[in-house]
């Protein structure tokens, strides 16, 4: 094994570093190795820079966000996250802002026209099925659940393009439930 010892680290990097939960989690680490007892801790910081500066490199410092965070209201939540199945996040977030932008309220998704609702998702992977799904399913929370999102998995999976993975991540997002 490579004995990696403390060095100067630049003030800079320190900081970036410090903006890291991996860094949070690791500035203190230590090795235990076998040997002279006076040298049986050996700091891995360099080390560990060397690692993070090469992940930062392939991953860079960014901000990315899900699909299902970060909008208004429990049901641009659920209709985002119908939206995100078999997609990136990247590709979808454009395009539920898009959607949303449109129909800012539950009850306009559900009068929507398909041949509207399916030019906007035009770009994600089974548009036709989640556009008619996401029409469905607004009208169904209009007319069945008075504009609010069921908090049961039960009810969850009965909707249009809801399957299991969908109803959990939802209840864990909007109804702060424990889900898997």
């Amino acid at each position: 094994r490579q004995k990696h010892r403390v060095s100067e680290v630049s003030d800079k990097t320190i900081q970036k570093l410090r903006k890291s939960s991996i860094f949070e989690a690791l500035k203190n680490s230590r090795l235990l190795t076998k040997g002279n007892p006076t040298n049986r801790i050996v700091y891995k910081r360099k080390y560990f820079l060397k690692i993070f500066k090469q992940a930062e490199n392939k991953y860079g410092l960014n901000d990315k966000r899900l699909s299902a965070e970060g909008w208004g209201f429990d049901w641009q939540v659920l209709i985002a996250t119908i939206m995100s199945a078999q997609s990136r996040d990247e590709t979808t977030i454009p395009i539920a802002e898009r959607l949303f932008r449109k129909y800012n309220a539950l009850d306009k998704l559900a009068k929507a026209r398909y041949e509207d609702v399916f030019n906007i998702l035009k770009r994600l992977n089974y548009n036709r099925t989640k556009s008619k799904n996401i029409i469905a399913t607004a009208m169904i929370l209009t007319s069945q659940h008075k504009g609010k999102v069921p908090d049961k998995i039960e009810e969850l999976v009965e909707l249009p393009g809801v399957g299991r993975k969908t109803a959990n991540l939802v209840l864990s997002e909007i109804h702060k439930k424990d889900a898997i």
